[in-house]
C-alpha cells in the first residue's frame, strides 16, 4: 500500500494482507455459546433439566409456542395444548439445570426469549408472573414454593433479570410481553468460577390473571474471553 504526503518523495508501507482475517479469526474466538437449548430435540428430562411441577400449572415442552423452530418450553393447565394457566388456582412450578462458570473467562451471559402476561402489582410476590433465579447446587426447588424473591446482588443467590420490575416476568416488564417475544440478557460475571443452579419458575396467586403464563425458548449462556 502506498502513502504519500505533500509533494516529496513516495513512502512505501506495507501492511500485510491477511491482518484483516486475523482480526476477524480472534474475534470469533473470544465469544462462545457454549450452551443453547431450543427444545428442538425433546423434552426437560432428556436435556438433563429437573422439573419440579404442582398441580395444576405445569411447565411443559410442547408446540404450542416458539420463537423459531417448532417448540418452546412453557406452563400449561392442559397437557401443552396450549401455553394457558387456570388462574382460580394458587401454584408455584419450577424447572432448572446446574452450569459451571469456566473460571478462566472474563465475562458470562445467560440470555433467553421469554412471553407472559400474567397478573401484576406494586410486591415482589403480587400476584401472577415468571421469574429466574440463581443459587446453590445444594438449593432444591419445591413444588408450592419460591426459591427467592428477593434480587441477587453482588454474586449472591436470588431472582435475576426483570430488574426495574423486582425480578418479575409479567405485563409489566418487556414490550408487549403477553403477545411479543422480548429477549433478556443477564451478565452473570460475578459467578465466575462457581457451578451454580439457574432456576425458571412459574408463580401464580388464586384469583385473576391474563394468559398467556411464562413462556421460554433459545436459552443461551454465552462466554467472553479478553
Amino acid at each position: 500500500m502506498l502513502f504519500r504526503s505533500g509533494g516529496g518523495p513516495t513512502t512505501r508501507e506495507y501492511i500485510p494482507k491477511h491482518s484483516e482475517l486475523t482480526v476477524v479469526k480472534v474475534d470469533k474466538a473470544l465469544k462462545k455459546i457454549f450452551f443453547n437449548e431450543g427444545w428442538e430435540s425433546s423434552g426437560f428430562t432428556e436435556n438433563s433439566w429437573t422439573v419440579t411441577n404442582d398441580t395444576t400449572n405445569v411447565w411443559v415442552v410442547g408446540q404450542a409456542e416458539n420463537n423459531g423452530g417448532t417448540s418452546s418450553s412453557y406452563v400449561s393447565d392442559d397437557g401443552g395444548t396450549t401455553a394457558s394457566y387456570t388462574n382460580t388456582t394458587a401454584n408455584v412450578s419450577h424447572f432448572y439445570k446446574d452450569f459451571t462458570f469456566n473460571s478462566s473467562l472474563d465475562r458470562v451471559y445467560l440470555e433467553f426469549d421469554w412471553k407472559c402476561q400474567g397478573e401484576n402489582a406494586v410486591g415482589a410476590t403480587q400476584y401472577d408472573y415468571g421469574a429466574v433465579v440463581i443459587t446453590t447446587t445444594g438449593t432444591t426447588p419445591v413444588a408450592g414454593t419460591e426459591v427467592s424473591t428477593t434480587q441477587a446482588t453482588g454474586g449472591g443467590n436470588g431472582r435475576i433479570g426483570a430488574d426495574d420490575n423486582l425480578g418479575k416476568f409479567n405485563l409489566n416488564y418487556g414490550t408487549n410481553p403477553g403477545t411479543t417475544w422480548n429477549t433478556e440478557r443477564i451478565n452473570l460475571s460475578d459467578y465466575i468460577g462457581q457451578t451454580k443452579r439457574i432456576v425458571f419458575t412459574w408463580n401464580n396467586d388464586g384469583s385473576v390473571g391474563t394468559d398467556p403464563p411464562f413462556i421460554v425458548d433459545n436459552i443461551k449462556i454465552t462466554e467472553f474471553k479478553f
